[in-house]
């Protein structure tokens, strides 16, 4: 009997501490508990593997409240009968195994990567699914993106549907050795400069290019081909994007060598027109006003009739 006192003492003693440092309640929603254990996994799943330990104090509050958000999200779609089977989790990883060309092997070292296994990535999915349902039955209907809307994101971001200028670029290479000496040098300028002189005396530049060039593209008449502003070194663009279409530029020394440039044709900056863009603006626009809308309910909507306890 005073064995069994003991043991009892002694389980009454140690396992509450256990307890609170295993699986200790940090938050409770509505009655419903949520432990640190939970917190934990939530972490690792939705950090790419971290723990909590290397977390700063706010990013430990925004990941809880994430937690506390997902709990109230399943405790809603359960009020309103909303549901996920797993065919809809399984439907919805088989179309971004299709998307990314990727089987159900490859899909699970690719989670693995970020931290997560293939259980922990259903369940996000399940979460999402459960998200989208809230949205289309609470949120969807709200949003309206009107042509206005678009025309006026059009306007005033026009950095972001700009197409950069472009030359259609031939050239014609002298390569100079690295460390050449000044008798080196002057023998490459040389022959550049006896290039350059039947160019202007009319010879075609094709070829000139395939006669003399030392670059591997000579035999094919010197054709870079179109090249964007911001594709080539420094000491080329400076030239070819001031060199008028057909003409022929003086040598061009780089860090590889001199070359003589001819631009072919040119494109002038400009802006996509909206017509072709307007419904991918439209799309971006949707999504934005849905997230924002969404985390406002989240954040205000969604735990007005709710009680959270926070004891962290």
């Amino acid at each position: 009997m005073g064995c069994l006192l003991v043991a009892m003492l002694f389980l009454a003693a140690s396992t509450p501490a256990a307890g609170k440092m295993v699986n200790r309640v940090i938050a409770v929603v509505d009655g419903f508990p949520i432990t640190l254990y939970q917190y934990e996994q939530y972490i690792v799943h939705n950090t790419g593997g971290q723990k909590l330990g290397s977390l700063t104090e706010q990013q430990k509050l925004d990941i809880l409240d994430g937690l506390i958000t997902d709990t109230l999200i399943s405790m809603q779609a359960q009020q309103l009968g909303l549901r996920v089977t797993p065919e809809d989790v399984q439907t919805y990883m088989d179309q971004i195994m299709l998307a990314n060309d990727l089987d159900q092997a490859t899909l699970i070292a690719a989670l693995a990567q970020q931290g997560l296994d293939e259980q922990g990535y259903r369940r996000q999915v399940r979460r999402e699914l459960l998200k989208n349902q809230l949205v289309s039955r609470d949120i969807r209907q709200k949003v309206n993106i009107t042509d206005e809307d678009v025309a006026r994101f059009y306007k005033e971001n026009p950095e972001q549907f700009s197409v950069p200028a472009a030359v259609e670029l031939s050239h014609i290479l002298f390569l100079v050795p690295p460390g050449a000496n000044s008798d080196t040098m002057a023998a490459v300028s040389d022959k550049a400069r006896r290039a350059h002189m039947r160019l202007v005396s009319g010879e075609s530049f094709e070829k000139v290019a395939r006669e003399m060039s030392e670059a591997p593209d000579g035999p094919d008449g010197g054709k870079i081909g179109r090249i964007k502003k911001g594709q080539m070194m420094p000491e080329i663009e400076s030239v070819a994007f001031v060199l008028p279409a057909g003409d022929i530029s003086h040598p061009v020394r780089s860090p590889v060598g001199l070359h003589i440039l001819k631009v072919d044709s040119r494109e002038n900056a400009d802006l996509v027109p909206i017509a072709q863009i307007q419904e991918q603006i439209r799309e971006r626009l949707y999504g934005e006003a849905i997230q924002e809308r969404f985390d406002n309910w989240a954040d205000e909507d969604l735990r007005e009739d709710h009680v959270i306890d926070i004891r962290i």
